[in-house]
Parts: structure tokens; C-alpha cells; sequence
């Protein structure tokens, strides 16, 4: 166990967490707010969708090897991960239906109460209306949130519609299990046997997502597991620690920005230009911040801590950051904001869903 200083183990009740991961993590969720706010294929989007999503899953992994000595069997381990990803998945989910109808069915009402028919007709004509369609619409999210996909598929004649970012809950824990299983098979066995395993499962994961979205991200959470792996060893060889050559390092950045030029990442949508570079560019960047946390937690300075403060309650601002659009749009529309959610003014933007989310995550 560390002692203070570098990658210090720090409180937290009765568990210990580690400071560096935190401020990765603090990172990695500010990335993802920046990349939902409208900064569609601009530079800073590029940047941050190479390397967002799967620093998370390469987290996942690190935690994984501190754990696996003292790992609880599977069904506590079922138990821990449906809470910790699914509970907040289906809450996040049923919030924002909820939310999203109260102000459908508010706009039904208003709209034919203007009709000018008599109040009591119009407005049950309007309740009428409305419940019906919370009824269709409600049965559409049901079976959207029930099937968690991060892409929009047609079944036969049926459609899914895609959950939007709230795919990464259960594609993570799924991805946890089978990397759960991977360890308890596999733990014993040479790093040789076990890089094959996992290529093998990620190969699989790509190959089944350039035909079918499976229910809860399966197919992504099969590619995942090559992150989910790397992770693992960082922490199991502490590289975080270890000094790296100048030259591993510089090797490392120019292989992420070459990844850049070849256009990055996109788990969600199963999107890799060229699969073994857009992985390998992943997995270098997060290297880089992996390092450079560790370096910087020996400072503890202002803003390492607010970051490892975010990092704290990134699953929290993960769910609730896009909460704005719901919550909030009519005050900008009304204060003539719209400009807000544009492409020029996503700095602001994203300074105001942290403030936001942090603000959820204090009253939670």
C-alpha cells in the first residue's frame, strides 16, 4: 500500500480509493461532457472521443486486478455491478421519461386549451390526447430501455430506438462480468494465453457489431475487454509508477495523434477506421494520462483536487449531465440563450452541465 504522496490511498469510510484514479476518471468525464456538447466532428471533439469511453473501461480494469485477490463469488459480484450501473441506468432512464412527458403533456394542453372549444371540453379532449400518447410513447421507451442499445435497429417490423449515452451503464456491466470471469479462468494462466483470450473476445465483439446491436451493448462489451485487460495490467506491473523512457512516452503521443489523423474512435457505434490502430490509439492516450495523474498527485495542488472532486462523483454527472436540455431549455429559449448549444460556445456549455451535474450530485 502506497504510503502519502504519489497515487496516495485516501479514506473513504471503511473502503479505500486511490487519488490518481480519481483525477483520471475526473478527466475522462470531463471529456464526455465536452463531447455532448455540440461538437460535432470539430477538433476538440475528435480529441476527447479518441480516448473517453474507453479510459473508463481501462479504470474498470485497474479496479478489477486490485480486487480479484479478495474478489466475492459471482453472484455478489451480480449483485455490487446491477447496483452500482443498472439501478442508476434504469432510475436516469425513468427520470428522464418522466420528465420528458410531464412536458409533452403540459405542451398538449396548453396547445388545445387554445383552441377556443370551452375549457372543460378542450381540456379533456386535451388529457385525452395526451394520455394516449404517454401511452404509445411509454411503451416505446419501455422496450427501448429494456433492450439498451446504443444504436437504432429494426427487429422485423419493430423498431428500437437507441438510449442515447446512457448505453455505457449496462455495456459496463456486462463488460465487468465477463471480464469478471475472464479473471477467475484465466488469473493463473500465462500473460501470452491471456492477451490471445482477449483478442479474441474483442475480435469477436467488432465482428458481431458490424452486423447486429445486441440487447445491453454486448458486442461492446466483448470489445471492451482488450481495455478492460490493459487496465488490468497497468495496475498488476504498476506502469503508473514505474519511470517510463522519454522515448516510450513521445512514441505513445505520436501514436495517439496519428490515431487523431485516422480519425479516432467510437465504441458506441462500433466506428474504427482501422480497428488495431484506433485501439491502440486509445489505449496510448490513456496511458499518457495515466501518467501524468500519477506524476501530478504528488503535487496536491488546487486543481488536481477539484479534479479528483469530480472524478468522485463521475457516475453521478455522467447520468445527469444532459438534464439541462430537459430542465432548463425553456429558460434559455425564453432569455433568447439558444446559442448556448452551439459549436462555437461549447466551453461555456460544458463549464455550466459540470456545474449542474455537481450541483445533482451534492444533493444525492
Amino acid at each position: 500500500m502506497h504510503s502519502e504522496g504519489k497515487g496516495a490511498f485516501i479514506g473513504n469510510g471503511s473502503a479505500s480509493r486511490i487519488d490518481f484514479l480519481d483525477f483520471v476518471k475526473g478527466i475522462a468525464i470531463i471529456c464526455i461532457i465536452i463531447g455532448h456538447c455540440g461538437a460535432d466532428k470539430s477538433l476538440h471533439a475528435l480529441v476527447v472521443f479518441s480516448f473517453h469511453i474507453p479510459i473508463f473501461f481501462i479504470v474498470a480494469g485497474f479496479l478489477a486486478a486490485q480486487r480479484i485477490t479478495t474478489s466475492a463469488g459471482l453472484g455478489e459480484t451480480l449483485k455490487k455491478n446491477f447496483i452500482r450501473l443498472m439501478i442508476p441506468y434504469f432510475f436516469t432512464g425513468l427520470l428522464i421519461f418522466v420528465l420528458s412527458m410531464s412536458i409533452e403533456f403540459s405542451l398538449v394542453v396548453r396547445e388545445y386549451l387554445r383552441a377556443g372549444h370551452g375549457f372543460i371540453l378542450s381540456l379533456n379532449e386535451s388529457v385525452d390526447f395526451a394520455g394516449a400518447a404517454i401511452l404509445k410513447i411509454g411503451k416505446q421507451s419501455f422496450i427501448n430501455f429494456i433492450y439498451g442499445t446504443s444504436s437504432k435497429i429494426t427487429l422485423s417490423d419493430y423498431t428500437i430506438e437507441s438510449v442515447g449515452y446512457l448505453w455505457f451503464l449496462p455495456a459496463s456491466f456486462i463488460a465487468n462480468l465477463i471480464f469478471y470471469l475472464f479473471l477467475k479462468i484465466f488469473r493463473t494462466y500465462s500473460a501470452a494465453i491471456q492477451i490471445t483470450v482477449v483478442m479474441l473476445l474483442t475480435i469477436a465483439g467488432y465482428m458481431i457489431g458490424r452486423y447486429y446491436f445486441l440487447p445491453w451493448g454486448i458486442q461492446i462489451s466483448f470489445v471492451a475487454q482488450i481495455f478492460l485487460y490493459f487496465g488490468y495490467a497497468i495496475s498488476r506491473y504498476r506502469l503508473y509508477e514505474k519511470k517510463a523512457p522519454l522515448w516510450l512516452l513521445a512514441g505513445a503521443f505520436g501514436f495517439w495523434i496519428f490515431d487523431l489523423y485516422m480519425g479516432g474512435i467510437n465504441m458506441m457505434l462500433n466506428q474504427y477506421n482501422i480497428p488495431v490502430i484506433s485501439i491502440a490509439g486509445a489505449a496510448a492516450a490513456s496511458f499518457l494520462i495515466f501518467k501524468a495523474a500519477y506524476y501530478l498527485s504528488a503535487g496536491n495542488r488546487l486543481y488536481y483536487k477539484a479534479i479528483v472532486f469530480i472524478g468522485k462523483r463521475s457516475l453521478v454527472i455522467y447520468c445527469f449531465h444532459v438534464f439541462d436540455i430537459l430542465t432548463c431549455s425553456p429558460v434559455i429559449s425564453a432569455l433568447s440563450l439558444d446559442f448556448l448549444y452551439t459549436n462555437k460556445f461549447w466551453m461555456l456549455l460544458t463549464v455550466w452541465r459540470l456545474a449542474y451535474s455537481l450541483a445533482i450530485a451534492k444533493i444525492l
